[in-house]
């Protein structure tokens, strides 16, 4: 009992790689590139609040949660356990090297490693991906007003280039709202219209709404 898992959403592997490959040309700094992947990370706000609540609210449970972490902080982050852990790995890698066939260099992988789509290489961090089945709903009653305040904030300025233009997002809050079971497929519909090559661009814009708190999942 160290701590809590808290529900995340990510966009699909692919949809951030002109953001990575923007950093690697150097077109975008370190803090861009973090801050506008930030913007299409989704964290359940509800889940959230409620984990945080009750710390505030349970001496006893952060006394617990505080020395379970000291322990496994102990046990497997001193250096004696780090040692440890990376004999076992070199050792079940080398293992992996004698039974699995080579690999000819035609078939190696010719992504440029400066610039890898982190979506895809941190693919397997969050609770789930954006997918078409979806389901979205309005999270408060106020979404347009409250849209509205949240993006006239500076923290949230770096979003504006890599998601569609703040009319058409709400337009997008608007639809969901009077669509019943909205899905992630709907809304990309409505957006795209014929323009199929703004998909990228409208699920970050889906991510974006969520990690506002104008969308939520279910």
């Amino acid at each position: 009992e160290t701590g809590y898992l808290i529900p995340t959403l990510l966009p699909p592997a692919g949809d951030a790689q002109d953001l990575a490959n923007a950093h690697a040309l150097e077109v975008n700094s370190y803090d861009v590139y973090i801050g506008q992947l930030s913007a299409i990370t989704h964290v359940n706000l509800e889940a959230a609040t409620q984990a945080l609540s009750q710390l505030i609210l349970e001496p006893a449970l952060r006394a617990r949660m505080g020395a379970a972490g000291q322990a496994r902080v102990a046990q497997q982050y001193t250096w004696r356990g780090i040692i440890a852990q990376y004999q076992q790995l070199i050792g079940e890698l080398n293992e992996n090297r004698r039974s699995y066939p080579s690999i000819e260099s035609e078939n190696a992988s010719n992504a440029w490693a400066a610039a890898i789509d982190p979506l895809h290489a941190f693919g397997s961090y969050p609770t789930d991906h954006l997918a078409p089945q979806t389901v979205l709903r309005l999270a408060r009653s106020d979404a347009l007003t409250w849209f509205a305040l949240a993006a006239d904030l500076n923290m949230n300025s770096l979003a504006k280039p890599i998601v569609l233009p703040r009319d058409a997002l709400a337009a997008g809050i608007a639809f969901v709202a009077k669509t019943p079971n909205c899905t992630a497929a709907q809304l990309q519909g409505f957006w795209l219209g014929s323009d199929p090559l703004k998909a990228v661009q409208a699920r970050r814009s889906i991510m974006h709404l969520l990690k506002l708190g104008v969308l939520t999942q279910g």
